[in-house]
């Protein structure tokens, strides 16, 4: 009974002084930034403050905690800011509690440790996740020696050694240890946390880019097309004289000013980048994608139908949406062989919007589906623009399912709630 009321203990000061890692996004995800450090050195130092209100007894009362991990962490991830700030009220914390020689025992071990750490800091921060979690358990037995020293010479002035050393044999291991334990978990936790985060910009980034590609590629075959129709007008128009000549010129006129029409087209579309929480109509955003695709379509020699519920309306990032609209098509007519159709359809229901796409492609199997869900996966059937919907949804906190049989096309179901 008596080691699990320690375990207890330990855990609840473990689960303090992951506090950081309860805001990753505004910390851990950003520590590089000035506003992260300083958040970073503020909740570390509250950690390490609700670890001393909550110590561990152990033996005949013999109080510890690790106040120290969570600072020590501050300095490894936010630096000389942060962990000056953590430092600042641990220790200001401390000498609110009264006794002035345990204060000034805390305050020459947070400095010993600041200092320390700092350097140290160079060699840890730009290693890979295993190098840091070797790095991280030198560094708690660092630590530790140092505390522990620190709480043999409080003791040795204080004139009750034989306190300490009735406890500290069985004291030392179990404190040995949780130093370990929290410091590599912590480490696990935020470097796991940190990749997720740069995977994700990279993402984002790589959705914009994706976006830009898609756009030109469409653009281009609709300018190509009209600048092409043009150029052979222009060519009959020089071959012939008087009326003749003019009616010609003027067909190619009207196809150099398709081809703007279209440029606005797409000029328009970027405009919409400005505003991402809004309310539209399905069908008018299926509308826009199917017209940027148009000449895709043709050139693939593939038809697109619709069967698209009355009334049924997006609340959220249209941008978003957009993106997934068109990237989802695209693919389906990718998949598809000419002559083939693509059917796309939706609806509303308990407040999500249900949108199906099915082409007649060559389909996949289970396994194929189960890869390109995958985001580490890069295959032909995947590309840059699944993974850029995947990402999407999971924003919007939507999904997507694959139906497919080989031979028989596929059928991918979008579900999106409203906001």
């Amino acid at each position: 009974m008596f080691e699990l009321h320690i375990v207890k203990e330990v855990l609840l000061n473990f689960f303090l002084i992951l506090t950081p890692i309860y805001f990753y996004k505004s910390i851990v995800t950003y520590f590089q930034t000035l506003k992260g450090r300083v958040l970073l050195g503020i909740i570390s130092g509250l950690g390490s403050i609700l670890c001393m209100i909550f110590p561990i007894v152990s033996g005949a009362g013999f109080l510890w905690d690790l106040r120290w991990i969570s600072f020590v962490v501050s300095i490894l991830y936010g630096g000389w800011l942060s962990g000056a700030i953590a430092g600042i009220l641990l220790v200001a914390f401390r000498f609110l509690l009264g006794g002035m020689a345990g204060a000034i025992n805390v305050l020459l071990v947070a400095l010993i440790l600041f200092f320390l750490f700092s350097l140290l800091r160079v060699h840890f921060q730009y290693k890979p996740i295993t190098k840091k979690v070797f790095l991280g358990l030198l560094y708690a037995i660092i630590a530790f020696f140092i505390v522990g020293s620190a709480i043999w010479i409080h003791f040795w002035y204080s004139d009750k050694l034989d306190f300490f050393y009735q406890n500290a044999p069985s004291v030392s291991l179990f404190m040995f240890l949780s130093y370990i334990l929290s410091m590599s978990i912590f480490i696990i936790f935020a470097e796991k946390i940190f990749s997720h985060s740069q995977f994700s910009g990279q993402v984002n980034d790589a959705e914009k880019a994706n976006m830009v590609s898609e756009l030109i590629l469409l653009m281009s075959y609709d300018v190509k097309k009209y600048m092409n129709q043009s150029k052979n007008w222009m060519q009959l128009a020089m071959n012939s004289d008087g009326d003749s000549s003019k009616a010609l010129m003027t067909n190619a006129v009207e196809e150099i000013d398709s081809g703007a029409a279209v440029l606005d087209s797409f000029v328009n579309y970027s405009r919409y980048q400005n505003s991402e929480n809004d309310t539209v109509a399905v069908q008018t955003v299926f509308s826009e994608m199917a017209e940027l695709l148009n000449p895709y379509l043709h050139v693939k020699n593939v038809e697109l139908e619709k069967d698209i519920q009355q009334g049924v309306k997006y609340e959220g990032d249209v941008i978003k949406l957009r993106q997934i609209l068109l990237n989802i098509l695209k693919n389906a007519v990718d998949a598809s062989g000419r002559g083939g159709k693509i059917y796309f359809s939706t609806q509303e229901e308990k407040g999500n919007v249900l949108i199906t796409v099915k082409d007649e492609g060559i389909g996949m199997t289970r396994e194929q589906i189960t890869r390109i869900m995958n985001p580490s996966f890069k295959g032909e059937r995947q590309g840059l623009g699944l993974i850029v919907t995947l990402k999407l949804l999971e924003d919007m906190k939507g999904n997507l399912i694959f139906e497919s049989e080989p031979g028989k096309g596929t059928s991918a179901k979008i579900k999106i709630p409203n906001k």
